[in-house]
Order: structure tokens, then C-alpha cells, then sequence
């Protein structure tokens, strides 16, 4: 799509249905029309993570340098914490699964006071979990959590099986990665939004971000509920969320993914939808774009008439400088109640 227009209820996304997107021809983080010097035919992008389950895909919407940082940022999320969960709900990709098991690698660690202890996948406990981080600071000026709070479910018949058959009591869970998954949640709001409203008909805010190193700007457009909601039955849902502030229409997605966990909702604002009423360099800085801590990248705002000397993208938020990265690892500490008998 190339002409901007309002979101409606259709382009939500429906779990149980099957998309076929257009090719984009240019890769949505950096703007290249080309895989790599020596392959003119850009690949194919996964809105969600393949790693977990994500069947949707954008066509020849990723070059090979930005198809590397995605990846690489999607592999140190999937390969730790959620892992496990991976294995229990056999969302692993079967040739990765193959090759583990060729290589006998059939267990993974669990970390206790006395050591560890090796424990094979059918019995490794899948814990998620997932921090709680606030609002997106872009929609609240006050600081964030600078270590924000973690919530993760325990199944009752794994917790068993830890106790009586390992003896295992206390025990930690291999560690989440906040950073990876914002970034994460990033790629995926970026991904839809352009899968759904077409590169050309929105300001993106995200590229920098997750193709970038300012990890230290990810509240500013990463944020969350505060409330869980209940679980569904859904793996994963995602759905836009009308977004005003200031007069100005922001483009937020709300992502859930393993919902069936009861995880938490994430807010993600992935772009900004012009007024034609305004010049949009006023419209811009009016709305704190121009000065916020990562700005939009080059490949989009060649194609806007921004005057180059408005465009500082370190300059601070006009809603307070960037967020202080928080606290980057976590593992979630059991200690059980059940007792061999």
C-alpha cells in the first residue's frame, strides 16, 4: 500500500486464519532493495519468530545485514528461558530438533544450591517468564521501572515430577534476556504494522531500535499492562489499539504472546499516522519524534520532507531524557512446597 488510511477492526489480527502479504521489495528496518551485494532478492520475513511458532510471513522484506540482527536478537530470547517452553509445546523447528538430538543433546541444566543437575526435555520444567514493564514512556513521562517486576506460572504435575524424582526442592530457571525480548516485540510490531498498513503509510519509529545499539531507548516505545489478563487458548494474539496523545494518532500493537500461559500484554508503538492539516516536520517535532532518543532512520526520512537541520536523533525525549537500561538478566527462583513422601 502506498496511501495512508485509518485503521479498522478487519486488521486485527485472526489467529486461525492464513495471510497472503504482498512482496515489500525493500527491506522494512534499513530500506536496502537488495539481499546482499551478490543476491538481488530480498528474504522473506517472519512477523513472529519461527522459533515460536510464527507462520506469517512478509515477502522479500529483509536484506541479509538486517536479517543477522534480528536473528541473532530472536536466538539469545528463544534459546534461553523459553526454550523449555518451546520443547513442551513442540514449537521447535523440526531440523533444529533433529540436529540436536543427532548431537545427543536431549537435556539441559538446572541450577540449584548444591550444583546442578541435568534433566531430559520431557521433564525439564517450562516456567515462562516475562517481565511487567508499564506504559510505553512516550505515554508516560515518569521514569520506568528500572528493574522491572518478572511473573511466571508453575505447573503443578512438572513441579511433581522436579520434586519426586530429581529431589530437587529449589531450583533456578534458565535466565530471560529482557533486552532480546523488547527487541523481540519490536520487530514484531514493526513487522505487522507494515504487513497491515503497507510500508509507505505510516512514520515508522522502530528500525533504529532494532537494528540499532540504544538499548537504553526501549522504554520509550516497549512497554506493558500492568494487569494480567486471564488465559486463553491462543498461543499468541496481537491486536492495534486506538492511541492518542497530544492530537497526535500513534500506531500501538498489543501483543500476547503465549496467552495461553497467562503472560502479559505488551503495548509497542510502531509508528505515527500523519495530519494532512500540517507541514510534517511541525508535525513531528510538535510531537516529540524529531527529539525522541532514536528518531526515524535514514531510509524513511529520505522520502519525508524534513529539513535536515530539525533531525538530531540523539538529541533527549521532549518527554524527559532516555530510560536507563534496566536490569538486563533474569531467573525466576522456585522453591517448592511438595515433599517426597
Amino acid at each position: 500500500m502506498s496511501t495512508m488510511r485509518p485503521m479498522t477492526e478487519e486488521d486485527n489480527w485472526d489467529p486461525q486464519a492464513i495471510y497472503d502479504y504482498p512482496a515489500v521489495g525493500r527491506c522494512i528496518y534499513c530500506g536496502a532493495t537488495r539481499y546482499d551485494e551478490h543476491t538481488v532478492t530480498l528474504r522473506d520475513e517472519h512477523i513472529v519468530p519461527l522459533g515460536i511458532h510464527g507462520q506469517e510471513y512478509l515477502p522479500e522484506a529483509s536484506c541479509r545485514s538486517c536479517e543477522g540482527i534480528t536473528g541473532r536478537w530472536e536466538q539469545i530470547w528463544q534459546r534461553g528461558n523459553i526454550d523449555p517452553i518451546r520443547q513442551h509445546f513442540g514449537l521447535q523447528d523440526k531440523r533444529r530438533q533433529k540436529r540436536r538430538e543427532k548431537e545427543g543433546k536431549t537435556s539441559m541444566p538446572v541450577y540449584h544450591p548444591k550444583g546442578r543437575t541435568l534433566i531430559p526435555w520431557q521433564d525439564y520444567p517450562a516456567i515462562p517468564v516475562f517481565p511487567v514493564l508499564g506504559a510505553p514512556r512516550l505515554f508516560n513521562p515518569l521514569p520506568p521501572f528500572h528493574h522491572p517486576e518478572y511473573r511466571y506460572n508453575l505447573a503443578k504435575e512438572q513441579m511433581s515430577i522436579m520434586a519426586s524424582r530429581y529431589n530437587l526442592h529449589q531450583f533456578t530457571t534458565l535466565k530471560l534476556d529482557t533486552w532480546a525480548f523488547m527487541r523481540v516485540l519490536a520487530k514484531i510490531a514493526h513487522a505487522y504494522t507494515v504487513a497491515i498498513l503497507g510500508l509507505g503509510s505510516f512514520i515508522p519509529l522502530l528500525p533504529n531500535y532494532i537494528i540499532g545499539d540504544n538499548d537504553g531507548a526501549r522504554h520509550f516505545y516497549v512497554g506493558s499492562d500492568l494487569d494480567i489478563e486471564p488465559q486463553t487458548d491462543l498461543l499468541h494474539d496481537f491486536r492495534f489499539e486506538p492511541a492518542t496523545v497530544e492530537q497526535w494518532e500513534f500506531i500501538v500493537l498489543r501483543i500476547r504472546l503465549f496467552a495461553n500461559l497467562g503472560a502479559p500484554t505488551y503495548r509497542v508503538v510502531s509508528g505515527l499516522y500523519p495530519a494532512p492539516t500540517k507541514p510534517l516536520e511541525l508535525q513531528l517535532a510538535e510531537a516529540g519524534i524529531l527529539s525522541s532518543p532514536l528518531g526515524i532512520g535514514a531510509p524513511y526520512r529520505s522520502g519525508l520532507p524534513i529539513p535536515a537541520g530539525l533531525w538530531d536523533p540523539n538529541a533527549p525525549s521532549l518527554r524527559g531524557a532516555p530510560a536507563q537500561p534496566p536490569q538486563r538478566y533474569t531467573h525466576a527462583k522456585i522453591t517448592l512446597t511438595v515433599r517426597n513422601k
